[in-house]
Parts: structure tokens; sequence; C-alpha cells
């Protein structure tokens, strides 16, 4: 989203270079003049921040199986339908990413409905940890998911 476009006083912290932003654009660090900081608020205050990813972008590498309200679960890829769906042109409704972090990594399934209507959270909950469940992904019992992206 262009800085035009966000919501006037969005106010959003960048992790990576530890900066505050206002409506996508770099705001001075508030240190007093005196301490010489280089902060990179302070360098770079007045300049277009770089769009940040969103958890969803984040997480996209990280889905591996994908599964439907038709009870079709297979991994990404497999066929033509086993895909992550984007709402927009060809849908209407975009596939609910639900994860579960293992070690360092998390693990996603992509849960949309075969006919393209809305799922709610639970549902695409259930869907995905059924699916693991008969794959046997679990350690022993299944466990609820950690993450749960729109």
């Amino acid at each position: 989203m262009s800085p035009a476009e966000r919501t006037p006083n969005t106010v959003e912290y960048d992790y990576e270079n530890q900066a505050w932003t206002r409506n996508g654009v770099y705001e001075t660090c508030g240190h007093p003049p005196e301490m010489d900081c280089q902060c990179y608020g302070k360098i770079h205050a007045g300049e277009v921040a770089p769009k940040q990813p969103t958890a969803r972008d984040r997480f996209l590498p990280y889905v591996s199986f994908v599964v439907d309200d038709a009870g079709s679960g297979r991994e990404l890829g497999a066929d033509q339908h086993a895909i992550v769906r984007e709402a927009g042109d060809q849908f209407t409704y975009a596939s609910r990413l639900v994860g579960w972090q293992c070690g360092f990594e998390p693990l996603f399934v992509a849960v949309h409905s075969y006919l393209d209507v809305e799922i709610d959270d639970q549902d695409a909950e259930e869907m995905a940890r059924d699916y693991l469940e008969e794959r046997k992904w679990f350690a022993g019992e299944p466990t609820e998911p950690d993450h749960l992206i729109r």
C-alpha cells in the first residue's frame, strides 16, 4: 500500500530498521540533539518506507498442503486445484492458512471451499487438523494450531 493509500495517522514500526513510520514515512527517532545518535529514523526521517510484507506474505512459503470442504487433501501443487487461493478475479474467498510451529519453521495447510464459499476460522482449523491427523503428522494427539491467517 502506498503512503497515499494508508489511513491518516497510521503508525507502524519497521522492525528490520528499528524505526517508526507514520503514514508510510519514516519519523525522526526523538532522541535529544546532544545525543548525536545515528538512528535509522533520524538519518532517514521524511523518506518513504518500503512496503512491509503482510503476515500472509511471510507465511506463504511454508504452505505444504491444501485441503478443501469436499474432503480433498493433497500436497501443494499436486494438481491444478492444489493451490493457495487469493481473493480477486478468479476466487471470491482466499484460502485460510492454518499453521503449526514445528521447530524453527512453521508448517501451513491452505484451507478453502471447493465451491468458493466462505469458511469460518473454526471449520478451517478443524479441516486442517483432521487432514494432518490423517497423514499421521502429529507425534501424539493433534494440537491446536499456532497460526491462523486470513
